[in-house]
Protein backbone atom coordinates (compact mmCIF):
# COMPACT_ATOMS: atom_id res chain seq x y z
CA UNK A 1 0.00 0.00 0.00
CA UNK A 2 1.09 3.39 -0.67
CA UNK A 3 1.66 6.56 1.98
CA UNK A 4 -1.24 7.34 3.71
CA UNK A 5 -1.40 11.47 3.55
CA UNK A 6 -1.59 13.49 7.00
CA UNK A 7 -3.53 16.27 6.50
CA UNK A 8 -2.56 19.09 8.42
CA UNK A 9 -5.78 21.49 9.81
CA UNK A 10 -5.68 25.43 9.68
CA UNK A 11 -5.65 27.07 12.74
CA UNK A 12 -6.47 30.69 12.80
CA UNK A 13 -2.38 32.28 13.12
CA UNK A 14 -2.47 30.63 9.58
CA UNK A 15 -5.71 31.74 8.10
CA UNK A 16 -4.40 35.71 9.63
CA UNK A 17 -1.05 34.78 7.68
CA UNK A 18 -2.98 33.67 4.38
CA UNK A 19 -5.33 37.02 4.74
CA UNK A 20 -2.37 39.14 4.88
CA UNK A 21 -0.35 37.09 2.30
CA UNK A 22 -3.73 36.76 -0.42
CA UNK A 23 -2.67 39.06 -3.62
CA UNK A 24 0.58 40.28 -2.67
CA UNK A 25 2.34 36.95 -3.37
CA UNK A 26 1.72 34.40 -5.91
CA UNK A 27 0.09 31.35 -4.71
CA UNK A 28 2.63 29.32 -5.37
CA UNK A 29 5.06 31.94 -2.98
CA UNK A 30 2.03 31.53 -0.33
CA UNK A 31 2.53 27.74 -0.59
CA UNK A 32 5.98 27.60 -0.12
CA UNK A 33 5.99 30.53 2.92
CA UNK A 34 3.30 28.73 4.53
CA UNK A 35 4.81 25.30 4.24
CA UNK A 36 1.26 23.97 2.32
CA UNK A 37 0.35 22.58 -0.79
CA UNK A 38 -0.74 25.25 -3.74
CA UNK A 39 -3.92 23.25 -3.56
CA UNK A 40 -4.44 23.64 -0.01
CA UNK A 41 -3.87 27.58 0.12
CA UNK A 42 -6.71 27.80 -3.07
CA UNK A 43 -9.15 25.69 -1.04
CA UNK A 44 -8.35 27.72 2.21
CA UNK A 45 -8.47 30.96 0.71
CA UNK A 46 -12.03 29.61 -1.46
CA UNK A 47 -13.30 28.97 2.34
CA UNK A 48 -12.51 32.64 3.35
CA UNK A 49 -13.39 34.17 0.44
CA UNK A 50 -9.84 35.44 -0.53
CA UNK A 51 -8.55 36.46 -4.08
CA UNK A 52 -5.77 35.18 -4.84
CA UNK A 53 -5.23 37.00 -7.68
CA UNK A 54 -1.18 38.33 -7.50
CA UNK A 55 -0.26 41.78 -9.07
CA UNK A 56 3.47 42.15 -9.97
CA UNK A 57 3.14 45.72 -9.92
CA UNK A 58 2.71 48.16 -7.40
CA UNK A 59 2.28 50.61 -9.78
CA UNK A 60 -1.86 50.56 -9.63
CA UNK A 61 -3.28 53.84 -10.80
CA UNK A 62 0.01 55.70 -10.83
CA UNK A 63 0.42 58.75 -13.18
CA UNK A 64 2.13 58.40 -16.19
CA UNK A 65 5.48 60.99 -15.91
CA UNK A 66 5.82 63.09 -18.73
CA UNK A 67 9.11 60.61 -20.00
CA UNK A 68 6.97 57.37 -20.05
CA UNK A 69 4.65 59.37 -22.21
CA UNK A 70 7.98 60.57 -24.29
CA UNK A 71 8.74 57.26 -24.67
CA UNK A 72 5.41 55.67 -25.46
CA UNK A 73 4.83 58.15 -27.64
CA UNK A 74 8.31 57.10 -29.69
CA UNK A 75 8.49 54.07 -29.62
CA UNK A 76 4.34 53.45 -30.70
CA UNK A 77 3.83 51.38 -33.42
CA UNK A 78 7.71 50.34 -33.72
CA UNK A 79 7.78 47.92 -30.48
CA UNK A 80 5.22 45.52 -29.49
CA UNK A 81 2.90 46.70 -26.81
CA UNK A 82 3.86 43.64 -24.43
CA UNK A 83 7.71 45.07 -24.70
CA UNK A 84 6.58 48.82 -24.34
CA UNK A 85 4.77 47.45 -21.39
CA UNK A 86 7.78 45.60 -19.39
CA UNK A 87 10.44 48.34 -20.10
CA UNK A 88 7.80 50.98 -18.28
CA UNK A 89 6.88 48.27 -15.55
CA UNK A 90 3.42 48.75 -16.39
CA UNK A 91 0.34 46.66 -17.53
CA UNK A 92 0.06 45.67 -20.90
CA UNK A 93 -4.04 47.17 -20.38
CA UNK A 94 -2.44 50.22 -19.10
CA UNK A 95 -0.08 50.74 -21.92
CA UNK A 96 -2.70 50.20 -24.37
CA UNK A 97 -5.04 52.79 -22.22
CA UNK A 98 -2.51 55.34 -22.26
CA UNK A 99 -1.89 55.02 -26.31
CA UNK A 100 -5.66 55.30 -26.68
CA UNK A 101 -5.71 59.08 -24.63
CA UNK A 102 -3.13 59.99 -26.55
CA UNK A 103 -4.95 59.11 -30.01
CA UNK A 104 -1.52 56.72 -30.71
CA UNK A 105 -1.53 53.64 -32.89
CA UNK A 106 0.49 50.56 -30.94
CA UNK A 107 -0.40 48.62 -34.25
CA UNK A 108 3.06 47.34 -35.61
CA UNK A 109 3.70 48.00 -39.62
CA UNK A 110 6.03 44.70 -40.07
CA UNK A 111 9.20 44.49 -42.43
CA UNK A 112 9.19 40.62 -41.00
CA UNK A 113 6.00 37.93 -41.82
CA UNK A 114 5.91 34.66 -40.27
CA UNK A 115 6.16 32.18 -43.34
CA UNK A 116 2.85 31.65 -43.71
CA UNK A 117 1.62 35.00 -43.63
CA UNK A 118 4.02 36.09 -46.14
CA UNK A 119 2.52 32.76 -48.40
CA UNK A 120 -0.92 33.87 -47.84
CA UNK A 121 0.15 37.85 -48.80
CA UNK A 122 1.51 37.31 -52.15
CA UNK A 123 -1.25 34.44 -53.03
CA UNK A 124 1.30 31.29 -52.95
CA UNK A 125 0.55 28.29 -51.35
CA UNK A 126 2.17 27.80 -47.85
CA UNK A 127 3.66 24.92 -48.77
CA UNK A 128 5.03 26.66 -51.57
CA UNK A 129 6.77 29.44 -49.72
CA UNK A 130 8.17 26.34 -46.63
CA UNK A 131 9.39 24.64 -49.48
CA UNK A 132 11.53 27.81 -50.40
CA UNK A 133 12.79 28.25 -46.82
CA UNK A 134 13.53 24.44 -46.16
CA UNK A 135 15.63 24.40 -49.35
CA UNK A 136 17.17 27.29 -48.38
CA UNK A 137 16.38 29.52 -51.29
CA UNK A 138 14.61 32.07 -48.61
CA UNK A 139 16.92 32.91 -45.54
CA UNK A 140 14.73 33.53 -42.51
CA UNK A 141 15.20 33.55 -38.49
CA UNK A 142 13.84 31.57 -35.97
CA UNK A 143 11.81 33.61 -33.62
CA UNK A 144 11.85 32.96 -29.68
CA UNK A 145 13.65 29.29 -29.63
CA UNK A 146 10.19 27.74 -31.00
CA UNK A 147 9.70 26.46 -34.60
CA UNK A 148 8.87 29.68 -36.10
CA UNK A 149 10.23 31.53 -38.82
CA UNK A 150 10.25 35.17 -39.69
CA UNK A 151 11.21 36.52 -43.36
CA UNK A 152 12.58 40.04 -43.31
CA UNK A 153 12.19 42.61 -46.73
CA UNK A 154 15.49 42.40 -47.21
CA UNK A 155 15.74 38.29 -47.46
CA UNK A 156 12.88 38.21 -49.38
CA UNK A 157 13.95 40.92 -52.04
CA UNK A 158 17.71 38.92 -52.26
CA UNK A 159 15.57 36.06 -53.22
CA UNK A 160 13.36 37.66 -55.41
CA UNK A 161 15.99 39.04 -57.55
CA UNK A 162 17.91 35.97 -57.62
CA UNK A 163 14.78 33.44 -58.31
CA UNK A 164 12.19 35.75 -60.07
CA UNK A 165 13.19 34.36 -63.71
CA UNK A 166 13.75 30.78 -62.64
CA UNK A 167 10.78 29.77 -59.84
CA UNK A 168 7.70 29.65 -61.98
CA UNK A 169 5.39 30.46 -59.00
CA UNK A 170 7.45 33.72 -58.53
CA UNK A 171 5.94 34.85 -61.75
CA UNK A 172 1.97 34.27 -60.50
CA UNK A 173 2.71 36.49 -57.56
CA UNK A 174 0.26 39.62 -57.15
CA UNK A 175 2.50 42.49 -58.25
CA UNK A 176 0.56 44.80 -55.55
CA UNK A 177 1.24 42.58 -52.85
CA UNK A 178 4.91 42.27 -54.36
CA UNK A 179 5.63 45.86 -54.27
CA UNK A 180 4.30 46.12 -51.17
CA UNK A 181 6.67 43.16 -49.51
CA UNK A 182 9.28 44.55 -51.78
CA UNK A 183 9.54 48.26 -51.04
CA UNK A 184 6.86 48.74 -48.47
Amino acid sequence: MGKQRTWKHWDDTQRTQLRALAGKLSTEEIAMTMGRSMQSVRMEAEKLGLSLRYQKSDRTNKRWSKQEESFLELKAGEMPAKLIAKHLHRSIDSVYLRASKLNLSLRIESDNWPVNNLANLLGVHRRTAWHWVESKKLKSDQVKKRYRYVITREYFREFYNQYRDVLPSLKNINPDALEFVLNG
